[in-house]
């Protein structure tokens, strides 16, 4: 996909200053016109939650709509909630934004 590039960029943008130690993972699923943004999280935490929503999401939102080309896209999340939560079915292909560094022992 053309796009893809900006959209992974923008999306690290919005999550700039809202990721916390709870969130494990984040990956977007991009297929046709259809993005698809998934948040691990270790533990239900209604800021996080919140943040998610009302910041990352919005400012996400925003800066696809500020582009003509990708206005038409629509856009949703998915909060997995869970230290072994896991994606059920990606419509598309998965990339990576972000993976918590894990302890070893």
């Amino acid at each position: 996909m053309y796009y893809t590039f900006a959209l992974i960029f923008y999306l690290t943008q919005a999550c700039l200053g809202e990721v916390t130690p709870n969130f494990r993972r984040i990956y977007i699923s991009i297929r046709e016109k259809n993005i698809h943004v998934y948040f691990f999280l270790e533990d239900f935490n209604e800021e996080d939650i919140s943040n998610i929503e009302s910041e990352i999401m919005f400012y996400f939102q925003n800066y696809i709509d500020d582009q003509e080309e990708l206005e038409s896209y629509k856009v949703t999340h998915e909060i997995v909630l869970g230290k072994d939560g896991y994606i059920k079915s990606a419509d598309g292909d998965l990339t990576q934004i972000f993976h918590r560094k894990e302890e070893t022992l």
